[in-house]
């Protein structure tokens, strides 16, 4: 009986690390917030903030969008602005530099549908690349 044993080098395509930060750019081009987000093509960790409150019956809901050409056009939910103005997510994926953009939208606070309100959104930030691939 012949046991082979080796080993297969594997490169780290993922290894591009990217860290930005900007502003969340609101109606008319006012600054709804600020946004940092680090990535090194496996994790991702985004952490911002947004100046303003929304209405009683209303909540702030944060996504990131995969807009690309021939993309998958998915929202995925960041999670809704606390009540301090505050919102983050830490997150594993296999490739996350998919997302071009993270987007804000103003939501009914009970809103059973998982789809964004894209006529109500009120602030973007479009993601630098690495991103966008």
């Amino acid at each position: 009986m012949i046991v082979l044993i080796g080993s297969v080098y594997v490169s780290n395509a993922y290894s591009q690390v990217s860290d930005s930060s900007g502003i969340i750019v609101g109606r008319e081009g006012s600054v709804f917030g600020l946004v940092d987000i680090d990535s090194d093509g496996h994790s991702l960790n985004i952490a911002g903030v947004a100046n303003y409150i929304p209405p009683t019956d209303k909540v702030f809901e944060v996504w990131l969008y995969d807009g690309n050409y021939r993309a998958s056009g998915y929202p995925l939910s960041v999670g809704m602005i606390k009540a301090d103005g505050s919102f983050s997510m830490e997150s594993t994926q296999v490739y996350p530099y998919t997302y071009t953009d993270l987007f804000v939208t103003m939501e009914p606070k009970d809103d059973k549908d998982p789809k964004p309100s894209y006529s109500n959104q009120v602030g973007i930030y479009v993601l630098p690349a690495p991103f966008g691939q």
